[in-house]
């Protein structure tokens, strides 16, 4: 073997590139959440839709989902 395949073979995996990095405000800037990074190599799951943002009304959301939903409202209309 030679020394170029060698160094080849031992050198340390890098990181995928970044293909996305976000930083969320939820109170006007004020305060920030941590930075999240979306790398190529990440195992995410597919979209089911090609709309941007995924929609988030009850039709549209997953069973499961809008279920916890609707128990979230009806507790809502519940309280004084």
């Amino acid at each position: 073997m030679d020394k170029e395949t060698e160094e080849t073979e031992n050198a340390p995996e890098t990181p995928a590139q970044p293909l996305l990095t976000l930083r969320v405000s939820r109170d006007g800037g004020k305060s920030w959440e941590p930075e999240k990074v979306i790398r190529a190599d990440d195992d995410l799951e597919p979209l089911m839709t090609s709309a941007w943002p995924p929609c988030r009304c009850p039709g549209c959301l997953p069973g499961r989902v809008r279920e916890e939903l609707d128990a979230y409202n009806a507790r809502r209309r519940l309280q004084p």
